[in-house]
């Protein structure tokens, strides 16, 4: 179950723009702050914040639709 997990973010990361899935990665797998972000990225960290909460809902939206498919 992991393996199909990490199979449908990666897809889920994949279906998102470029810079909102960097933000991400940076923050959820390399553990950065958002201000760290922000000076990586060329922006504000208050552009980081929602950006990663707007991709935060799209994900978990997406991910309630995949766990419905394949329960």
């Amino acid at each position: 179950a992991a393996g199909e997990i990490r199979e449908w973010l990666r897809g889920a990361l994949a279906r998102m723009s470029p810079r909102v899935a960097q933000m991400f990665i940076l923050r959820f797998f390399e553990g950065k702050e958002n201000p760290e972000i922000a000076r990586e990225l060329d922006t504000t960290p208050g552009t980081v914040a929602v950006t990663l909460s707007r991709a935060r809902d799209r994900l978990e939206k997406e991910f309630r639709s995949y766990m419905e498919g394949v329960a």
